[in-house]
């Protein structure tokens, strides 16, 4: 009878039963005993009281327990077994004796004691496994029996006096003769009780529980060596249900430590403290990093300030929060974590060897589906953003390339960061991707073209014939367009820059992908500064594809420059970081 049945019992009670006779009260202050002592007949008349008014606090005190529970409990039976150890140590000057328990009880059979100990330790595992409540319990074994229990009274008794009860004929005589739970199980059960055995289940000298037996067919069914026996048993019980006790600390102590790794890794992602080879976010320290090549992806919204504006501040977070909540898991599956959210933008980064394809490859299904979202919750959810945009649209910058990794901050507030020319330039591609009007921008480099797209360069300049793109492209299936030339800051050559047409919907997908050719021999004409013949290469550009927002962009410059170059003054271009061309 573990602790919580005694309190669901003594306040569903009330008041407990009387008995016919009332003993002396037992003294408050009488010591528990180390071991079990047996008490029959007159003994247990004199020592054990009929009645009990104990409140659920009381039951508390028996058990060595206060208001913090186990943890309480834990202490002081740590504090119990190190003081016992000590003092039986002083005693035999210096040497180890058994603790008194096992002295003074005798121990029965191998056998015997073996069953009996793997018994216990199964049925305080199945107590705590099965997970079945006090009350499940008591409701499970009253259904067969009128709803009774067991003699509460007895129960609390033992509770009280820590020493064991035992009733040869508990109807006929003894203190609970008249109690409740005899007399209805007498007369109106038919079932009388006879032999009564309940003993205290004590460890380290706290009261953990009660063992009850009763037998209602024979008197004197308890004998010395059954008492012993249920003595040894006792004391097994006590180990397991402390060790139950313990391991249950453990387990929630355990699931609180994953509650807060997880959130934790809301923060800061397990991929980076990976990368950096840390187990959990307490071995990092300021100043941890490492070097790697490494995918880098931004992603912005685009016109997000206009739409900014037209929101309140509860409805920015939630749309955010919506957008977010659609693209983030498949950065994740597709090899991917985030690194940062930046506002509105969002910079992932993807590492291994096959992680350009995969980066490519997420941010294509991320404009699809931010295409899907857009068209289920704009109108229904956001309609005041109707008067800017008909659909939200993305920019996708990728790079990959050697970057570092790691903490920066001071003592008192960290945070992880990437540092790298490599970042830098795949935030310049998201932010060209508006100039180009396209979704996703990616470095031929990335992609592995770079010799490709040079190799076409060279020999359009020498003005011999060349293909760029032969049928299906080799880059996973996907498909893309050169699309420009830019000069990073500290790069002595340009960087090759592709244009991933899967992004687009299919009508726009095909019309640039069948214009895709032209487009390149009029790119190729205007790196050559030729700039009167790129001018009429873009303009059968846009006679095919009028919507070609890159075609427009680069007609522009090449019809100022074209100017010029008739008038003989000739040109020089100058595109600002921006995609702005100065034109001199």
């Amino acid at each position: 009878v573990p602790l919580d049945v005694l309190r669901e019992r003594q306040s569903a009670r009330g008041v407990a039963t009387r008995a016919e006779a009332a003993p002396a009260a037992v003294p408050a202050a009488r010591p528990p005993p180390l071991a079990p002592q047996v008490v029959t007949g007159a003994a247990a008349v004199r020592d054990t009281p009929a009645e009990t008014t104990d409140s659920p606090a009381d039951i508390a005190q028996m058990f060595g327990e206060g208001s913090s529970g186990r943890s309480k409990r834990a202490h002081r039976q740590q504090r119990a077994v190190r003081a016992g150890s000590r003092a039986r140590r002083a005693s035999s000057g210096g040497k180890r004796l058994p603790a008194p328990l096992a002295a003074r009880t005798p121990a029965p059979s191998a056998d015997v004691a073996g069953d009996v100990q793997a018994q216990a330790g199964a049925d305080a595992a199945h107590a705590i496994a099965s997970g079945a409540t006090v009350g499940d319990s008591i409701e499970r074994i009253g259904r067969g029996r009128g709803g009774l229990v067991l003699c509460d009274a007895a129960v609390y008794a033992v509770a009280r006096t820590r020493r064991t009860l035992k009733l040869a004929d508990a109807t006929a005589s003894g203190p609970f003769a008249s109690s409740d739970y005899i007399v209805r199980c007498e007369r109106e059960i038919g079932k009388p009780v006879r032999s009564i055995l309940v003993q205290p289940i004590v460890h380290h000298g706290v009261l953990t529980g009660v063992l009850y037996l009763e037998n209602n067919a024979l008197t004197g069914a308890f004998s010395t060596a059954k008492t012993e026996i249920m003595s040894l048993l006792s004391a097994q019980m006590a180990s397991a249900i402390s060790n139950a006790a313990l391991f249950q600390d453990a387990r929630e102590a355990n699931e609180r430590l994953s509650r807060l790794m997880l959130s934790y890794s809301r923060f800061v992602p397990r991929n980076f403290l990976s990368l950096l080879g840390k187990e959990s976010i307490v071995g990092v320290h300021l100043g941890d990093h490492v070097q790697t090549d490494m995918t880098v992806v931004f992603n912005d919204i685009r016109s997000f300030t206009s739409l900014s504006e037209r929101m309140t501040p509860e409805q920015n977070f939630r749309f955010l929060n919506s957008f977010l909540a659609r693209v983030s898991p498949l950065i994740r599956e597709y090899g991917g974590f985030i690194d940062k959210y930046i506002g509105d933008a969002i910079m992932a980064l993807f590492p291994g060897s096959n992680d350009p394809l995969r980066a490519v490859a997420a941010s294509v299904a991320m404009c699809h589906e931010v295409r899907r979202w857009s068209d289920a919750v704009l109108a229904r959810d956001f309609p005041e953003l109707l008067a800017v945009t008909k659909q939200i649209r993305v920019g996708f910058g990728i790079h990959r390339g050697s970057l570092i990794l790691g903490t920066v901050g001071e003592d008192a507030r960290m945070d992880t960061t990437v540092i790298s020319d490599t970042v830098n330039l795949a935030s310049r591609l998201e932010g060209l991707s508006k100039t180009y009007g396209a979704l996703v921008i990616v470095s031929a480099d990335t992609l592995g073209v770079r010799e490709r797209v040079e190799g076409y360069v060279a020999a359009r300049r020498a003005g011999q014939p060349a293909q760029l793109y032969s049928g299906k492209c080799d880059c996973g299936g996907l498909e893309w367009r050169w699309v420009g030339c830019v000069t990073v800051k500290g790069r002595s050559s340009g960087t090759h820059i592709l244009e991933v047409l899967s992004a687009d919907e299919g009508a726009r997908c095909t019309a640039k992908e069948e214009t895709r050719e032209l487009f390149s021999a009029a790119l190729a004409e205007f790196l050559a500064e030729r700039y009167v013949s790129a001018e009429a290469e873009f303009t059968r550009v846009l006679h095919a594809d009028k919507d070609d927002i890159a075609a427009t962009y680069y007609l522009d410059i090449c019809a100022k420059a074209a100017a010029l170059e008739r008038s003989g003054a000739g040109a020089t271009i100058a595109v600002q970081k921006d995609g702005t061309a100065i034109i001199s």
